[in-house]
């Protein structure tokens, strides 16, 4: 299932690790990094309540669509099974 998730990201041209490293490595760390964060914060409806309540200044990261957001998740979660 992960595989195939990951070619549906490529083919869309959403890279998720990429987008985590240009939107979130910044203040979150490396990928992998992530296993600190307990599970439960990783699914897109959770990080888009963060970023719609500016939890720790996420704020600017209003512009990044679903898709790409769902893109991060699933790259966060590919990096930290």
């Amino acid at each position: 299932v992960g595989t195939d998730r990951r070619r549906r990201i490529h083919r869309r041209g959403l890279d998720g690790a990429a987008l985590y490293g240009a939107n979130c490595a910044g203040c979150h760390g490396v990928i992998t990094a992530i296993r600190s964060m307990p599970v439960s914060n990783r699914a897109v409806s959770d990080i888009q309540r963060a970023i719609a309540e500016n939890k720790g200044g996420m704020g600017f990261l209003s512009r990044l669509t679903t898709a790409e957001l769902q893109a991060i998740s699933d790259a966060m979660r590919a990096a930290n099974p």
